[in-house]
């Protein structure tokens, strides 16, 4: 793996991974502290392409085919949250105690 850039907006980072992902290159963030996050390459025959894209992506980060590379992606990402149910007993006693 490659490290590419750092980045201190996940969200943004992730629309230029989503952006790549369309075009058959996989990229993964990692965080780096102090709110950074690093984009790492996973082959690196894409530099040259991964790299000239994210120079016109950083200079608009809002254009259209990276928010619609993100809609598209979302529908392929494994869904990750889980809220479950609430057992509300449990919440009462934790927060409440016995007597209020």
């Amino acid at each position: 793996m490659q490290r590419i850039t750092s980045l201190n907006n996940p969200r943004l980072a992730q629309a230029f991974i989503d952006y790549m992902a369309c075009r058959g290159i996989e990229i993964q963030m990692m965080p780096e502290g102090e709110g950074m996050f690093a984009l790492w390459l996973f082959d690196p025959q894409h530099e040259v392409e991964v790299l000239a894209e994210l120079e016109q992506f950083l200079s608009d980060p809002m254009a259209a085919k990276y928010r619609s590379a993100s809609w598209e992606m979302a529908e392929t990402r494994p869904k990750v949250f889980n809220y479950g149910s609430t057992n509300w007993w449990a919440l009462i006693s934790e927060k409440a105690g016995l007597l209020t």
